[in-house]
């Protein structure tokens, strides 16, 4: 056998790996499926109008939904623009929201301090009544769910008291 038909026998795996490589490649394009990973329009950030927690804690009216997030989270990236979504159409006068990107180091200690161990989380945080409600979001989030979930998370927030001091100096004095 010639050198010639060697080379050519050995280069045709090598030709019709790369034609399926190039296949795949193209119905995943065409599929729209590397759209969204892409597109930098729909990362968490995009959608994050730079409201702190402390300016929101000061200035609100109305409690705070509070989501903690990360770009690189590919469930805070399905979440935030339902969030987004949701928040418009129902609780823009109800609810003032406040998005806190954890890869900002300076995030963390706000992070610890409302027990997030885990992205997305979500919470609905009442400043006159210092009252937290964390939003449960389930494996499988939906419009219906979550909606449901915030509805349920303003109730308590409003169903709740706020302590009166009489209460307070009374518990205070029973520990000590």
């Amino acid at each position: 056998m010639s050198d010639r038909k060697i080379a050519q026998k050995t280069a045709r795996p090598f030709y019709k790996s790369i034609w399926v490589v190039l296949v795949i490649l193209a119905s995943v394009v065409l599929s729209g499926f590397t759209v969204n990973w892409i597109s930098l329009s729909q990362l968490p950030s995009s959608f994050d109008k730079g409201l702190t927690i402390q300016t929101a804690f000061k200035q609100a009216k109305t409690p705070l939904l509070i989501e903690f997030y990360s770009d690189t989270c590919s469930t805070c990236q399905r979440l935030t623009p339902l969030m987004h979504q949701i928040y418009l159409e129902r609780y823009p006068k109800e609810l003032t929201w406040v998005m806190i990107d954890m890869d900002q180091a300076d995030n963390a200690p706000i992070a610890q301090l409302f027990g997030v161990n885990e992205l997305p989380a979500v919470f609905l945080f009442d400043p006159r009544r210092m009252k937290k409600q964390r939003i449960e979001l389930g494996d499988f989030v939906t419009p219906q769910s979550l909606t449901q979930a915030i509805s349920n998370g303003v109730s308590l927030l409003h169903t709740a008291k706020k302590p009166s001091l009489a209460k307070i100096a009374s518990s205070k004095g029973e520990g000590s």
